[in-house]
């Protein structure tokens, strides 16, 4: 079973899969997609995250508690291991060599009181689990120091580096941090980075949280500032969730309203000329969605997926794809430079939940050219 509600790739709660998609109208430039199963599930599950190489990534509820996994098309699924006496752990992203990152727990409610983790391939093919150094105590915002206990690594770049954040002690947060596998951390508020991290870009080194970008190799940190793009409304702060290796965002923004079902939106804020509302139609969420983009500038979110080269908003997967798969439901997931979209689907037919690819089934869909700002770090 695939959970069907919205949750944020935040730092905390990760992702989920969207299962069922609402159906629109299409343009017919927009090309058709067919569905490829990577594995089949029969248990809750969460994904987090997909690599550039295609490794799915997130958690399924065995025995009552949470269990980090590693699903590829050549593997399947593969349950990630647990350090001894370890009860429960979520990934919350991974790199195309495989490395997976996200967070241990002793205690139950991973995301609520784990430490970080990363997985690695070691020379069997097999995975091991590595908890990286972690501060003692740290400066807290309320004075004096605070012991660190646990935190989260949430994202991991294609170069390796490692990016989360540390929880101070009797908080469910705390400042960002860059982790090593083999020397101390590096807290980023004195940097100028005083912010949750949300996400790390591919290549490039850049990082988003709140409204701050930074670039890591530089150390520049960019106040992206409070949403006011032309189409309204008024917006109160934003929070970035995503990040490419252009610097585009993708942000949650506040609005001023004060009907609690109608605080949140979607924008994206672009590093040339500001913010954009995603969709200047789209009725305001009560909670933050889901979030996601490549480096094409197309955008992933729960209101659908924005394809940049074609400039449309679709608004459900299930309208996209070909007529030999329309017997599935599909959920708006993770897209890559392929514009293939890793996400969780059900089969109507057969009646079984799967995790899938969608490949799109026309040339018009790619989309060349693209250069980073910068080289490969």
């Amino acid at each position: 079973m695939i959970k069907s509600e919205s949750q944020s790739r935040s730092s905390a709660g990760g992702i989920l899969i969207l299962l069922l998609a609402a159906g629109s109208s299409v343009d017919a430039e927009v090309p058709g997609y067919q569905v490829e199963t990577i594995a089949q599930i029969n248990v809750s599950t969460f994904l987090r995250g997909a690599s550039p190489g295609g490794h799915l990534v997130g958690s399924m509820v065995i025995n009552g508690q949470q269990q980090a996994f590693v699903a590829t098309s050549t593997d399947g699924v593969v349950m990630l291991p647990l350090p001894p006496g370890y009860n429960s752990a979520d990934a919350f992203d991974a790199n195309s060599a495989g490395t997976v990152v996200g967070t241990v727990s002793d205690a139950g409610f991973p995301q609520d009181v784990g430490e970080p983790a990363v997985w690695s391939r070691n020379a069997q093919g097999t995975y091991e689990i590595t908890i990286p150094q972690q501060f003692a105590s740290l400066p807290s915002p309320l004075g004096g120091n605070l012991a660190i206990q646990g935190g989260q690594i949430v994202g991991i770049d294609e170069a390796g580096t490692l990016i989360g954040w540390s929880r101070f002690f009797g908080f469910s947060g705390g400042p960002t941090t860059l982790f090593s596998m083999s020397a101390a951390p590096i807290e980023l508020r004195p940097l100028g980075f005083d912010a949750t991290v949300r996400d790390l870009s591919d290549h490039n080194g850049i990082i988003v949280g709140d409204q701050l970008r930074m670039d890591l190799d530089t150390g520049v940190v960019e106040d992206l500032g409070v949403p006011n793009p032309p189409e309204g409304p008024n917006f109160a702060f934003g929070i970035a969730y995503a990040v490419n290796d252009t610097g585009r965002s993708v942000i949650a923004g506040n609005t001023t309203s004060s009907i609690p079902t109608e605080n949140w939106l979607t924008l994206y804020h672009d590093p040339a000329d500001g913010y954009h509302r995603l969709n200047p139609s789209e009725l305001p969420q009560r909670f933050v969605g889901f979030y996601d983009l490549n480096n094409l500038g197309d955008i992933a979110s729960s209101t659908g997926i924005w394809f940049e080269a074609e400039q449309q908003l679709v608004h459900g997967l299930d309208t996209l794809l070909t007529d030999e798969f329309s017997n599935w439901n599909v959920g708006v997931g993770y897209i890559n430079d392929r514009r293939e979209v890793y996400t969780g689907a059900f089969d109507t037919t057969t009646g079984t939940s799967w995790l899938v690819r969608l490949v799109p089934a026309s040339d018009r869909i790619f989309v060349t050219g693209f250069e980073p700002d910068k080289p490969a770090r």
